[in-house]
């Protein structure tokens, strides 16, 4: 994705589009996404935690893929603070979500401004 477009991007929904393999490095540029549906789709990757520095990010859904392995605890006190939804369904993710994510999801507990 050339820079430009990464920078201003704030929705991305890529949902049914049978993409494949790992998310796309370029994605983690897209410093303004606040939207981010890679829903339905053949992505067989671990949990990209990598997203967790995307601090404007309100929607994340990467249901309905092949993602793998255990959600290790967020890298940074910041991880995911504008977060409202969050759809991990339907992949091969073992264990529980991490309880560190609930403390830095600090928008969840107060009111939602889309």
């Amino acid at each position: 994705m050339p820079q430009f477009y990464a920078a201003s991007l704030t929705t991305l929904v890529l949902n049914g589009n049978r993409l494949e393999r790992k998310v796309p490095w370029s994605l983690y540029g897209c410093k303004n996404l606040e939207v981010l549906d890679l829903g339905n789709n053949r992505i067989h990757d671990v949990f990209p935690s990598r997203l967790e520095n995307l601090l404007q990010l309100r929607v994340l859904v990467l249901q309905s893929n092949r993602f793998y392995g255990q959600i290790k605890g967020p890298r940074t006190k910041k991880a995911f603070p504008m977060l409202h939804v969050i759809d991990l369904s339907s992949n091969a993710f073992i264990g529980q979500l991490p309880s560190n994510y609930f403390h830095t999801w600090k928008a969840c507990w107060g009111p939602v401004h889309l």
